[in-house]
């Protein structure tokens, strides 16, 4: 599969970034513009839960990443964006937005406070309710620029042992169309 190269982000930068799979095509988009595109009809098929902050793979957990993130969402059933968009700042409707029927998950701060660790029942939305393995501390910090340009907080995850993990499920391995999206820093 392609990926982005490492000259496609550069630290320090809110990005909007979004995966969308529609009729067997992937395309990335970054800030609303299509970075690349691919043919796509894998089979997503797996038995790991999905995992934010590392990687988990035949159950141990590894790769982790040093990252924010905010308004992670994920999508299934529906391609949310299918051609460049000019207005991506704001893809989620309203603050407290607990999403449609489309979104298996949704991971927002929902008004958490500075320092505060991630809360299951406070932090998602969507109709998956598979159970959640939390590892290290993630934490929701507003010492970065926000993305959207306001006062806001994004989940940190500290690059050694912070993760948020969700149990396995059909949801992780859609086979027709599907968006995960994020904000990340």
């Amino acid at each position: 599969h392609a990926s982005p190269s490492t000259g496609d982000f550069v630290s320090g930068i809110w990005y909007h970034v979004s995966f969308v799979r529609n009729g067997g095509t992937m395309t990335c988009f970054k800030d609303g513009r299509e970075l690349y595109t691919f043919s796509d009809t894998y089979d997503y098929n797996g038995n790991d839960e999905f995992a934010l902050g590392a990687r988990k793979s035949s159950g141990t957990w590894t790769q982790y990443g040093q990252q924010y993130l905010d308004e992670f969402r994920v999508s299934t059933g529906t391609a949310r964006y299918t051609k460049s968009i000019t207005r991506f700042a704001n893809t989620f409707v309203a603050k407290g937005d607990t999403g449609d029927a489309f979104t298996a998950l949704q991971i927002q701060s929902n008004g958490a406070k500075n320092g505060a660790m991630f809360s299951d029942s406070l932090n998602r939305t969507g109709y998956n309710t598979g159970a959640v393995t939390v590892g290290g501390t993630p934490t929701w910090r507003n010492t970065v620029g926000d993305g959207f340009g306001g006062a806001n907080t994004a989940l940190y995850f500290n690059g050694s042992n912070d993760y948020i993990g969700i149990a396995d499920s059909a949801d992780w391995m859609p086979t027709g169309a599907f968006t995960f999206e994020t904000w990340a820093y």
